[in-house]
Order: C-alpha cells, then structure tokens, then sequence
C-alpha cells in the first residue's frame, strides 16, 4: 500500500499564481459586492481615492458581519464555508483572489451586526513572499480603530469593511502620466469605469427586480449608483424577439420543471438615430464600444457575470450590434457551465450551444440586420486648406491663446463626457460635449472636418478641454455642404472651409450665454436661405 504524504504548496509561488488568475480592476471590485449581498447588505459603500501618495479602496456594507472565527474563514484561500446555492459566492477564493490582483496588503474588519466593536484579519503579499508561509494577521478593536478612525463615521458604522493598501499596479499607471492633468483624467477614468461596470452587473439589484425582489444600495465616493438596463426597455424603438415557450425556456435534461430551465430573451436595441437622445444612446454602449457590446449577456442568481460576444456560435458584425440577448442561468448548473473562480468566464454546453445556433441565433440575427441602418460615412475632403493641418494647427492654437480664450470642464470628476465650457473675452458659453471629439472621429491637427450634425446647422464647434483647442465640423447631412464638397473642385472646397473656420473662431471669440440667442438665429438663418438657394439651383 502507497505511503500518504502530505504536501504543502510552495507559499510564495502559489500566491503569485492566484494572484494572475485574470482579475481586471472592475471585476474584482464586483467579486466584493458579491460578498456583500451574500451577507445580507442592504447598504454598501465603495470608497477609492489616493492617500499618502498612494490609492486605497474600501468596500463597506450593513450586512450580517463576522465573528473572529468567521473572519479567520474569510481570509482563508479555499475557506470551509458552504455556500447557499442562492448565494453569488462559490468557490471561497473570491475575496482573496480579488483582492491580491489589485494590492499588496489586504484587511477585513468586522462585527456582528449589533455589535459596536470591530476585529480584523489581513494578508500583506510581501510577508507571505518574504517568509514563504501563509502568513495572516489578526487585528485587536484598538489596532481596527486606530486604521479606521480618520475615515467618515460611516467606516465606523458599517458591519464590514474591505480595505485594499499598497496598489502597486494602478499606482504605477497614475505615476506615468506626464502631468496633473492626465493623472486627473486617469483617476476620473477609472471611477467612471467603475461605476458603469457595477451599474451593469449588480442592475438587478439595484432596480429591485433581482430573484429575490431585493433592493441594493450602493454608492461610490459618496455618490449614489444608478442601474443600466443593457436592455433599454424604456426606450420606444426597443424591439422584443419573440420566441416560442420552448425556445425561451430550455431544459438541459428530461424531466425538470420550468424553474429549472435555462431563460432565454433576445432584445434589439434602436439605432443612434432612433434612440431617445445621443446621451441614451452613449450610455447603452457601457464601457465598451457598440461591437463589443452585441451577443449574449449570462446571468447566474439575477448577477450579470459575461457580457458581449457570441460564444463563437455566430461571428461579431456591424449588421447586428445592436442585438442582445439574455440567458439566466440557474444556480444548479454551475458546473454545467464550468463557472470560473473570477465569474468572467463561461462555457456553454453543447446541447446550449446547439439550441442557441439552431433555434435563437438565426432569428435574432434576421431581425437585427432588418432592422440595422448603416451610419453614413463621413465625406473625404482632400484641398489644400486640410493639406496644411499642422500648420494650421498651430496657428489655430496660437490664435486662441492670444485671443485669451479658456476652455474647461464643467465636470472634472467625469472629464471625458463633461460639457466643455469656453470663456472669452465678453463671458463664457457651454460649448459642447469632450466626448464629441471621439464622436466626430477628430484626430490630432485637424482644425476643420466635414461630418453628420443631429440638427440642421451648417457647422458645430467642438472644443477640446484637454488640448485647448478647437475643431470646427461642417455639416455634410446640409444640402449645401453636401454640394460644395461633393464637388470635385478642391479650390472651392478649400475657401469654403477656410470660411467656416472663420465662422467658427468667431463664433468661439465671441459667443456668450447672454448673445446665444443672436448666434442661434444667425445660424438657423444661414441654413433655412442656403438650403433654399441650393433646392432653387440659384448659384
């Protein structure tokens, strides 16, 4: 009979494994939540700035809490809790695994709920490294207080708190950027994609329509977390698929009642022309672009885990982008799906697969594609006036700066989808939105473009906060415009662009909230006569 050994994993070359299992930032910040609503929180707040030269994050909740033995549980990998199938946690890794991806030093602090004083436990990497054991440390109520007591009184209130120290890897992205600015815009950036992504995932409970009808609270940095339905059912030119009762609910096996089918729905969102306004329609996308966002959104317990993509059953196409379709998993088969420890990756059984090709994917992508209008291309401008982008580039730039005109944003927390207010000699004005320059495709130099306005106007400025710059759009959707430069005449072309950028500039120099009303009018004018004049062919 073989000899039984015990052997104990390498500490240091374990902990470097779990630590690069895939964890991006967002999604371990969810695997928090996860924890919370496991707990029975109703109120969870997530707190991530910069401190003594360095970014922390906390996650707090009013949840049931923990003992000391429950906390020793907590900071154990593979801990002997069992999870309830209901429950968003699985695998006892989350908490750890999450955490470590992100810091170097992790804390837990804790009480039952009732209870006045809290206990910690923690892990800190470089010591499990340095003595190559798996080392933990235990917190007394007087070490947790003298850590906690120079936060908001609500880390004192709370049942559990989350505390990330020592982020090396986003401490390293923030000491790289080049000035104050972009380390602003990074941090900006980084709340801002957390916010979206935690809206998505945790939606359901955020709207109250989750499994268990609860309603979560959450906030982040003091502010109060929305939900985004990836759905857009409050849109009016949202379209429904139909599908069959058996199409909708799957049964992977014989003989299993309708609670244990696997949900099926499939949604074509509008198109931006049809969505109720541009803002919608940027939002609907989150935080990826519109290809990425079509296919198959999987929910396990009412939790968004995988979204987007078609899990190679069809290939991604601009024709059906705007198509998604929602697949509830029950808890019961999880190990069907081979759910991963980080929750973002799935695998679907084959008889899914088969029924998803067969029965739902043709009928979505029909509709999709029926229903798709392809974006107009913006119009190819080559004169000599677009010819001499860099020159005049810098012209442009030095004319601003002369003329002392100032551009920032109204919401630096939010910079790239902030309005950008211009101030002039006479006051200042709302110009635009940041993210119109994505918008428009503008590129660096690039003083004029043509493109598609919303409205009727013949051209639209759009000023750029980051590069105190600014790039006048000339409205090709105008009958005017779309007969200049549809020409093959680059001389007009270039005096015809050459006069916009004119309007534009004094249009930037000279426009304030009180004569926004004179510029409005000039403009509609400008349009309603040259559309007229072109319709007559009196030119």
């Amino acid at each position: 009979m073989p000899k039984e050994v015990e052997r104990i994993p390498n500490a240091r070359k374990t902990q470097n494994a779990l630590r690069g299992l895939g964890y991006d930032f967002n999604s371990s910040v969810a695997d928090l939540i996860d924890n919370c609503i496991a707990a029975n929180a109703r109120n969870i707040e997530i707190y991530f700035f910069r401190q003594d030269k360095g970014f922390k994050l906390f996650v707090l909740d009013d949840g049931d809490g923990m003992n000391n033995k429950q906390l020793a549980e907590a900071i154990t990998y593979g801990s002997e809790v069992e999870y309830d199938k209901q429950s968003l946690g699985k695998f006892g890794f989350g908490l750890k695994t999450a955490s470590l991806a992100h810091c170097n030093k992790l804390i837990v602090f804790s009480k039952k709920k009732g209870q006045s004083k809290h206990y910690g436990s923690g892990i800190d990497t470089h010591q499990v490294s340095k003595k190559n054991r798996w080392v933990t440390y235990d917190y007394t109520f007087s070490e947790c207080y003298e850590i906690l007591k120079d936060f908001p009184a609500v880390f004192i209130e709370m049942n559990t708190i989350v505390m990330w120290d020592g982020m090396e890897l986003i401490d390293r992205e923030y000491k790289a950027k080049t000035n104050d600015r972009h380390k602003h815009n990074y941090e900006s950036s980084l709340v801002e994609k957390l916010k979206m992504h935690i809206e998505l995932v945790f939606h359901r409970f955020i709207d109250g329509s989750s499994h268990k009808k609860l309603k979560i609270n959450i906030k982040l940095n003091g502010q109060e977390v929305s939900f985004f339905d990836p759905f857009c059912h409050d849109e009016e030119y949202r379209i429904p698929i139909l599908l069959k009762q058996s199409e909708m609910y799957y049964k992977p096996f014989e003989g299993l009642d309708q609670n244990e089918s696997i949900r099926i729905q499939g949604h074509i969102l509008p198109s931006k022309d049809r969505f109720s306004s541009i803002e919608a329609w940027e939002r609907a996308k989150g935080n990826q672009n519109w290809n990425e966002s079509q296919g198959f959104y999987i929910y396990r317990n009412s939790r968004l885990i995988r979204f987007g993509g078609w899990q190679r059953i069809i290939a991604k196409d601009e024709h059906i982008k705007y198509a998604r379709v929602s697949i509830d998993i029950p808890d019961a088969y999880d190990d069907l799906f081979k759910i991963v420890v980080h929750k973002a990756a799935v695998s679907f059984p084959e008889s899914l697969r088969w029924h998803l090709k067969k029965h739902i994917t043709p009928k979505v992508s029909k509709l999709a594609k029926t229903s798709y209008k392809p974006p107009t291309k913006p119009i190819k401008v080559r004169n000599k006036f677009r010819k001499h982008n860099r020159e005049l580039s810098d012209f442009s730039k030095d004319a601003v700066k002369k003329a002392a005109i100032e551009m920032s944003f109204t919401d630096s927390k939010n910079s790239h989808m902030s309005p950008v207010r211009v101030v002039n000699k006479g006051g200042d004005f709302i110009s635009n939105r940041q993210s119109d320059n994505i918008k428009h495709h503008i590129k660096e130099n690039m003083v004029v473009t043509t493109g598609i306005l919303e409205t009727d106007d013949l051209w639209k400025i759009v000023s750029d906060a980051d590069g105190q710059k600014f790039t006048v759009v000339i409205n090709q959707n105008h009958p005017f415009c779309e007969y200049v430069y549809t020409s093959k005449n680059s001389v007009l072309t270039s005096v015809v662009d050459a006069l916009f950028y004119t309007m534009g500039f004094s249009e930037l120099y000279t426009k304030t909230e009180e004569n926004e009303e004179v510029f409005l009018t000039i403009k509609d004018q400008m349009s309603t006569v040259l559309k007229k004049l072109t319709k007559e062919k009196l030119y």
